[in-house]
């Protein structure tokens, strides 16, 4: 759960040929949320997602198709799209080693309970698996600690270990630590509440970006829990 967000490169460029406007609308916004540049054209790209049953020249571009019929394979993702199912396609080709769960930058206030003492502080980092925050004190990997955090509207009070200290203020003076924390045995359940979270999150942000029609329409396109489209469609 360290910072991964690195700039689009050369490396990272995605072109996106399907039908609807509205479906390529949210996949560019998304595409650049997670850090992907997204080009005009498909022998600019690294990979093409591509609408099946579109013509595609043979550029000896790399092509990920979307497909509404029952498929499995490297190259190709169903429609309608499950968030996380394209952020697993994606990653084995752009990320080494590829991260097996969707996580998103943020910004939430919570509060660490570690050695029978509370602390205030923010996590910057979430996945359905763990978080990273910030403290003034130095923890050792494998601590036993519980988090604080209100997410989705409620309060979550989670059970975790470090996996990794960063002594952060040998880097910016600040005489605090970057804490990676593990989730303890969390439940199916949690886990799917959190990773709907992240993903609601994302889509949040890509809402912002578009016109509220063409990002209703776009949205037909996703499978998401019927909470999370609510939330979606109402805010």
């Amino acid at each position: 759960m360290l910072d991964n967000r690195i700039p689009a490169g050369k490396n990272r460029r995605l072109a996106v040929a399907v039908r609807d406007p509205a479906l390529s609308a949210i996949l560019h916004t998304l595409l650049e949320e997670w850090l992907y540049a997204v080009v005009p054209r498909a022998e600019e790209a690294t990979l093409v997602l591509l609408e099946e049953g579109l013509a595609f020249p043979a550029t000896g571009t790399e092509v990920m198709r979307l497909a509404r019929f029952p498929i499995s394979g490297r190259d190709r993702i169903a429609l309608p799209l499950v968030v996380e199912e394209l952020w697993a396609a994606l990653e084995p080709r752009f990320h080494r080693p590829p991260r097996a769960h969707i996580r998103i930058d943020l910004d939430r206030p919570a509060v660490v309970s570690v050695r029978g003492e509370r602390e205030a502080t923010r996590i910057v980092s979430l996945s359905d698996l763990g978080t990273r925050f910030s403290l003034t004190r130095e923890l050792v990997n494998d601590e036993v600690l519980q988090l604080d955090v209100e997410l989705g509207g409620r309060t979550w009070n989670l059970q975790g270990r470090v996996i990794y200290v960063i002594p952060r203020g040998d880097l910016d003076g600040s005489g605090t630590f970057d804490i990676g924390m593990l989730f303890i045995h969390p439940e199916i359940e949690t886990r799917g509440l959190l990773r709907a979270i992240v993903v609601c999150n994302y889509l949040e942000r890509v809402a912002r970006r578009l016109p509220a029609e063409l990002f209703r329409a776009g949205l037909e396109y996703f499978t998401l829990p019927p909470a999370t489209r609510k939330t979606l469609v109402e805010g």
